[in-house]
């Protein structure tokens, strides 16, 4: 067994909440060459290159396998107003460990999209990096679509310039497990860095997820959103960390999670971290678990309509703050499907 996926600070050890136990022969897995992609609105270019180690990530090894291992290497350059970068899991290609970066030099809005056709156990791992120029205003979307015999890591990490406007979104649906983690730098000023998940868990689907920012800049507003639902004998684990360095005067920041439990057995654990070396800066946090709201249900079936659709669409009301940021109808529609098939 190994020890992944760390919160920057050690805290609530009572919680067990701090890492993610895992099975290390998972990092010893290798692929072949993964060809079943397709892109449209994008440049895209094979890397040779090494780009400089990710500050916090999900572990050493996990890391490395991406380093020796990786199957799928690219530099991606959006050049439409909507792009997307679609990857599919089937019966030939169902282990990718990828290394991706996305350089965003204009207003875009881009879709990465992580899917299967195969009921077989597929295996992801991969790293993707966000550098933003200064002045952009994008969104990136990445969706786990995964099928529920699947493992998912997940390494992200962006840079964000003067001025830039950036929303990250994260679906993260699929997978029996799904292991997240996110690393945001500002070190310009006047930018503003959204991140937003949704999951629905259900059977025993189990995510863990470490989101942490670092704000070094001045007049900067990071926002974490993240909105689940858990059935079954789901389990999900947040951990959010806004940290504020010295000099990052008149900066915002603020996290939020929010889970609806359907089932006695799920289980929901949040960590919401504020760390300051500034003293003219503004935190916020905020956690809430628990049943769905049984005065909202009924006025709803009030109105004729079925108690399941009823939930769907609390569940649903939930997840407007990634559907909110988003423009291409394309995508808000795919995503709703994706709702209404994991409720």
């Amino acid at each position: 067994m190994t020890i992944i996926n760390k919160t920057p600070v050690r805290t609530c050890e009572h919680y067990k909440i701090n890492d993610y136990e895992i099975d290390k022969s998972y990092f010893d897995k290798e692929g072949k060459r993964f060809g079943n992609y397709s892109f449209d609105g994008i440049c895209l270019y094979e890397r040779n290159d090494e780009e400089t180690p990710l500050k916090y990530g999900l572990g050493e090894e996990a890391l490395k396998q991406v380093e020796d291992n990786h199957n799928l290497k690219y530099m991606l350059y959006p050049y439409d107003k909507f792009s997307k970068f679609e990857i599919n899991f089937d019966d030939e290609h169902n282990i990718l460990i990828d290394d991706l970066v996305l350089e965003l030099e204009r207003d875009t809005e881009l879709l990465i999209d992580y899917k299967g056709s195969t009921l077989k156990e597929c295996y992801h791992n991969g790293v993707i990096r966000i550098k933003a120029l200064d002045n952009v205003n994008a969104t990136v979307t990445i969706i786990n679509n995964l099928n529920n015999e699947s493992v998912n890591f997940l390494d992200i990490e962006s840079h964000i310039g003067n001025n830039a406007n950036v929303n990250l979104n994260i679906v993260d649906f699929g997978g029996k497990i799904s292991i997240s983690n996110y690393y945001g730098l500002l070190n310009g000023e006047g930018s503003t860095s959204n991140l937003n998940t949704i999951y629905i868990g259900k059977d025993s689907q189990v995510f863990d997820m470490n989101y942490i920012v670092g704000i070094y800049g001045k007049n900067n507003n990071v926002n974490i959103d993240v909105e689940g639902a858990l059935r079954d004998a789901s389990r999900k684990s947040f951990k959010g960390t806004i940290d504020f360095k010295k000099g990052c005067k008149k900066s915002v920041g603020s996290e939020e999670d929010y889970c609806i439990l359907f089932s006695k057995d799920a289980r929901s654990k949040s960590l919401p971290m504020l760390l300051a070396s500034e003293e003219d800066v503004v935190g916020n946090h905020a956690s809430a678990t628990g049943k769905i709201d049984e005065k909202m249900l009924f006025y709803i079936e009030s109105r004729g309509i079925s108690k399941a659709d009823s939930e769907k669409l609390v569940v649903r009301s939930r997840f407007n703050n990634v559907l909110d940021s988003l423009n291409n109808e394309e995508t808000i529609e795919y995503i709703n499907n994706l709702i209404e098939e994991k409720m």
